[in-house]
Order: structure tokens, then sequence, then C-alpha cells
């Protein structure tokens, strides 16, 4: 089969030559009498559109998360090498992280800030001294609703769907499988960042 196009035109022209047809005949649309292929040359014009330069440039739209350049995040994780993984993750994507080793912690540095300092909390939820469920109750029944009403993601290594359950029935709003990737978290809390 060889295709051409003539000129800057965007019909293309199709012909394909020393062919058998032995199918069924061809019925064409609007037309009463079928097509009988044999040998020869057959000659087809199909209408294209052509795409614009913007159609075909890839989308990154998924992946652009320049909202969360410069945010605060509160993590709250105690085992250290998670922390530090989870941190370097994050600066790279812009992001300003401090880290608390429990729920007691998490609770204080909370508000110890001024309102809103903080985007979201990400929460591990197997610590020492207040686990991340009883972390999420606390934080919820703060009086000062600019704290209580923080957005608490929960981090753990339980995907179970009970697991699940039990960190929202805690007050958590979302809820993210380790190990950590970094294009979901990302998603996750670019919901909860208000420009």
């Amino acid at each position: 089969m060889f295709c051409s196009r003539k000129g800057n035109g965007i019909p293309i022209t199709c012909t394909t030559t020393s062919q058998k047809w032995t199918g069924q005949p061809i019925h064409l649309a609007g037309s009463k009498n079928p097509l009988t292929l044999g040998m020869g040359s057959v000659k087809v014009t199909i209408p294209l559109q052509l795409a614009s330069k913007e159609a075909l440039q890839p989308s990154f739209e998924d992946n652009d998360f320049s909202c969360l350049e410069g945010k605060r995040i509160l993590l709250a994780e105690d085992n250290d090498l998670n922390a530090e993984i989870a941190i370097e993750l994050f600066k790279e994507k812009g992001m300003i992280i401090d880290r608390t080793k429990d729920g007691i912690e998490c609770i204080d540095a909370l508000t110890k800030k001024k309102p809103h300092t903080y985007v979201c909390i990400l929460m591990d939820i197997q610590m020492p001294h207040m686990d991340g469920y009883e972390a999420a109750k606390s934080i919820r029944s703060l009086k000062d609703p600019s704290f209580s009403s923080i957005p608490i993601i929960a981090m753990t290594a339980n995907a179970f769907k009970e697991d699940q359950d039990k960190a929202y029935a805690s007050g958590m709003n979302d809820y993210i499988p380790k190990s950590i990737d970094i294009k979901n978290v990302c998603k996750t809390i670019s919901k909860y960042v208000q420009e």
C-alpha cells in the first residue's frame, strides 16, 4: 500500500495494487450496490485532521506538584530510616518537613506553632508513647479549630481494609500505604493544599 498527501492539504490518498479481495462484498454507506474488488488498484481517500502542536505535547498535570513548594508538612514517624527517606523525597519537591517521633511530640509540635503553619500531618500508625490513632483522636478533640481541623494522612505498612477503616474512624482524612510512593503522597497532599 502506498499513501501520499497532496501539498499541505489534509486528505491522504492510499493506493493498493495487485491484491485480490476474497471476502464478502463491501457495502459502502449510502450505496445500494456492493463494491466488489478484484485484481488491479483501489484508490481510497481518507480525510484526516492534523493535531495541533499543543495536543502533541505530553501532559505533565499528574506530575506537577508545584503547589507543594514551600509548604510545611508535619511528619510523625518514629523510624529514623523511614523518616530520613521521606524527608529527602519531600525536600526534592520543595516541601519543608518538621519531624516528630511519636503522637505526643506531634501534638506538641502542632500546637506550639501558629495556626495553619502546616498543610497537613503525615502520621505513622505504630509509634511509641502514643500511636497514630490516639494522636489523631487527640488532635480532633483540640478546642482550637485551626488545629483540630488539620488534614491528617495515615502512613502505614498495614494495608488491610480494617486498618484503613480504623484510621478514618480515628479522624484521619486519608490513607497512604508504605513504602512511600512520592507521586502518590504528593497527589494526596495536594488535595489539601489551599492556594
